[in-house]
């Protein structure tokens, strides 16, 4: 894919300093920068695309083809690998925000099962709760089957309720 995009850039860098040697012949504007289809593209790459690296790549004294190559080479590549490390960056925070999100719906949806059952069993929801009553809403077939499909392990689950109220219970306190 980066030989594709590096290929891409080759073929309109050439396609535009062919366009504007033609367009320009004769100006002063393009004597300056255009006076040959080389120069055009070095123009149209180094002060077009690369401007921040413009003044070291014109600082090569002419002929040195090696070092221009490998300078481009660098610069390129670098250029390429921040870009990568920041799709990688916002890749992953996309990644961990659909997975929030997904918690969050997750967790209102449970919550609003729970709600639900519990006002058609006429139980007040500002009250306190008693174990056996907690247990009976989740063991509900109903309830049963929503905790499932967000993956909650009942066991664990019911193994928890157990702990909370006799956390509740040394403390003192009751679970609302």
């Amino acid at each position: 894919s980066v030989c594709v995009f590096f290929a891409l850039w080759l073929v309109l860098i050439y396609v535009f300093a062919i366009t504007l040697r033609q367009l320009t012949s004769g100006t002063e504007f393009g004597e300056a920068y255009f006076q040959s289809v080389p120069q055009a593209m070095d123009t149209l790459l180094l002060d077009g695309i690369l401007a921040d690296y413009a003044p070291l790549m014109h600082a090569i004294p002419p002929g040195h083809f090696i070092e221009w190559g490998l300078i481009l080479f660098f610069i390129l590549l670098a250029s390429i690998t921040i870009m990568y490390m920041l799709v990688g960056v916002l890749v992953e925070v996309v990644g961990v925000l659909a997975h929030a999100e997904k918690e969050t719906m997750n967790v209102s949806f449970i919550a609003s099962s729970l709600r639900k059952k519990m006002e058609q069993q006429g139980h007040d929801q500002d009250s306190e709760l008693s174990r056996s009553e907690l247990q009976d809403i989740l063991l509900d077939p109903e309830i049963t089957e929503v905790l499932q499909s967000v993956q909650v392990d009942l066991v664990a689950l019911m193994e928890l309720v157990n702990i909370a109220y006799e956390d509740a219970e040394k403390n003192g306190g009751a679970l609302t």
